[in-house]
């Protein structure tokens, strides 16, 4: 929720670009599925490190949050919730989704990185400050 306000008013992007990243806020969509589409579409062509297999502490992989990405349980009196379902998996799991949206919004190049227009983008929501850009997100 990159254009969420803490207690002090200040957005998460506007934190970043303070601090000289370059941030675009990818707009939520409407419908999850969307989403999910695209990372089931994006995984066919997808190279993991091997790192990204290793578990960090108490924190589950992200080919491990991916693996374990579950739809939400049929609830209380047996109505199936059209969710993910919200677990240790679910906020990994729903970075790459976001990644993913961003890929088919075209925010993102073939090679994963940010695309031209979009560094554009981010320059002038950044005021046209466009040195010491060190990253996308």
């Amino acid at each position: 929720d990159g254009a969420h306000e803490d207690a002090g008013k200040v957005t998460y992007a506007q934190r970043l670009r303070r601090q000289g990243m370059n941030c675009v806020v990818l707009q939520r969509t409407k419908d999850t599925w969307i989403g999910i589409r695209e990372v089931r579409r994006l995984l066919a062509r997808c190279i993991f490190h091997e790192n990204c297999s290793e578990v960090r502490g108490d924190f589950m992989s992200g080919v491990g949050a991916l693996e374990n990405y579950r739809k939400a349980p049929i609830g209380k009196y047996g109505v199936q919730r059209d969710e993910p379902l919200h677990n240790e998996a679910s906020h990994l799991a729903d970075a790459f989704r976001y990644f993913a949206e961003a890929h088919m919004a075209g925010l993102v190049d073939r090679h994963g990185g940010a695309m031209p227009d979009v560094r554009r983008l981010a320059a002038a929501q950044m005021g046209g400050n466009r040195g010491k850009v060190r990253g996308m997100w």
